[in-house]
């Protein structure tokens, strides 16, 4: 594995939703600011010198990873918190496909 894979996944994968989950309230969620400090720290050690190239990549790509998965946490309370608010609301859900 290379730093460049890093790099592709975190600007095909990762970017577009950490800056979902950050346009939504102009900031990013500590859980995820750590996991993207943690993989950009393994990326200075290969150009530092302190790790191998594929050592330090996949480091990097695991932290990558894991802060996917909290953003998909946070996603998924964001959409049931928005459903629950719905539901609580006053919306008339007859008028909509009768209520179906």
């Amino acid at each position: 594995m290379q730093v460049t894979d890093v790099y592709r996944f975190y600007a095909e994968y990762a970017k577009p939703i950490y800056c979902e989950i950050e346009a939504r309230n102009n900031t990013i969620p500590v859980e995820l600011l750590f996991e993207i400090h943690a993989a950009f720290d393994h990326l200075k050690r290969f150009y530092i010198g302190e790790e191998e190239e594929d050592l330090a990549a996949k480091k990097a790509l695991s932290h990558l990873k894991r802060g996917m998965l909290d953003a998909f946490k946070l996603k998924l309370k964001y959409f049931n918190s928005e459903i629950e608010a719905l539901l609580k609301s006053k919306v008339d859900f007859e008028l909509i496909d009768n209520g179906n």
